[in-house]
């Protein structure tokens, strides 16, 4: 009973730090080596510790309560912050992103997503240059494709980025590039006559030991999240609305795709259901005239990632 009265007090701890620390106190704990793994699972901490209220209920009231309202409110404060504007209106551009994982998502299955959904823009993650040319080739004439890789050019590593665009939306390549860590290509397109600046996007993920890196990469978005012309952010950020950052980009002007619950659908991993994983992968909108109507989220076969897809309204 000790043993289960230390889980329930350590559950409680958990929470505490993972809800109030980073948003309600201001301290940023949550980039902090092992806290920022944590973080984007805090939903899920805290479903568990009101789970384990329900067990404890008849042997230990007080910390059956104690979890009850600490899990509670840290499940409940997840959603007002999930919440934004949803657009109307007829789309008129569609963007898809999806990380391969350095190539790995089938490339097939892939094609015949793109041939489903139609989309107009399509960031890829860890997607190599060769990668991007084969789904291109595959699913057939009418896009461009554009790839920036840091480290060995080409070759499937994660710090590749490959953005394919549709020749009619006459891409080209003004935008300067973030300073991010990892592969990230930008463009701008022409929809309904206005530019429209594109980011393709992978910061960098918050393994121990790259806390910093990861921070800076997510705190580099905030620029274009600023811009007073239509943008889009598409990509894996690796990061979630649980994290302070990633709030600091939706209160620098970024809007994320969808309604509450599809903001909040898990696009990783894929081998657990969507309504169990995280949201790391995101399409954001900034800037005037601008905005998401309607988004899905769809498995990719070979990759750990789901795809997310977002309709836009632009103008």
């Amino acid at each position: 009973m000790r043993t289960a009265v230390a889980a329930g007090v350590l559950l409680v701890a958990i929470c505490v730090v993972l809800t109030w620390l980073p948003a309600g106190v201001g301290l940023p704990l949550d980039r902090l080596p092992v806290v920022a793994q944590l973080t984007a699972f805090r939903v899920h901490i805290a479903v568990l510790a009101v789970a384990a209220a329900v067990v404890v209920v008849f042997v230990r009231p007080w910390l059956a309560v104690l979890l009850g309202v600490v899990g509670s409110i840290s499940v409940a404060t997840v959603f007002p912050q999930s919440t934004g504007p949803i657009g109307t209106g007829v789309a008129n551009l569609r963007v898809l992103t999806v990380n391969v994982g350095a190539d790995s998502a089938h490339v097939e299955p892939l094609v015949d997503l793109i041939w489903q959904f139609q989309p107009d823009v399509i960031a890829m993650p860890e997607a190599s240059a060769a990668y991007a040319r084969e789904v291109a080739r595959l699913v057939g004439h009418g896009f461009d494709v554009f790839d920036d890789t840091i480290g060995t050019r080409s070759v499937a590593t994660a710090g590749a980025t490959s953005l394919l665009i549709r020749s009619s939306l006459r891409p080209a390549v003004p935008v300067a590039r973030l300073p991010l860590s990892l592969g990230t290509v930008t463009a701008t397109v022409t929809v309904a006559g206005q530019a429209v600046n594109v980011y393709a996007v992978h910061p960098n993920s918050p393994n121990l030991g790259s806390e910093a890196t990861w921070d800076a990469d997510l705190a580099a978005l905030v620029q274009p999240c600023r811009s007073d012309s239509p943008t889009v952010i598409a990509g894996d950020l690796n990061a979630t609305f649980n994290h302070s950052r990633f709030r600091e980009l939706i209160g620098s002007g970024c809007r994320a795709s969808g309604g509450t619950l599809s903001r909040l659908t898990g696009s990783w991993p894929t081998s657990v259901p969507a309504w169990l994983g995280v949201r790391l992968d995101q399409v954001l909108t900034a800037g005037p005239s601008i905005v998401s109507t309607e988004v899905w989220t769809v498995d990719v076969s070979g990759g750990q990632h789901r795809a997310v897809i977002a309709d836009l309204v632009v103008g």
